[in-house]
């Protein structure tokens, strides 16, 4: 079991580390994830629906601080309502 627990543990925080990383932090496109890891051009919503809860579960786990999950929350969601064609 324990070995189990490790690799879930691994997993998660790989893919954690991809939505976290990969997320825009330039002004313009702040907060958006590229799709897949070939095309770093292309973002989509649906990548940004896995990102967002997995800011949450960074916290949780202690990852990253609750300031730095509510900022990039916050400026993903206002990228979103306020620029949603880029």
């Amino acid at each position: 079991m324990e070995f189990t627990n490790k690799i879930l543990d691994a997993e998660a925080r790989a893919s954690f580390d991809f939505f976290w990383n990969t997320a825009s932090t330039d002004d313009a496109s702040y907060g958006l994830i590229p799709d897949n890891t070939l095309n770093h051009e292309m973002c989509s919503i649906a990548s940004i629906g896995f990102g967002l809860p997995a800011i949450c579960i960074g916290v949780h786990r202690g990852w990253i601080t609750r300031e730095e999950g509510e900022e990039r929350a916050y400026r993903t969601l206002v990228t979103m309502n306020t620029k949603p064609e880029t």
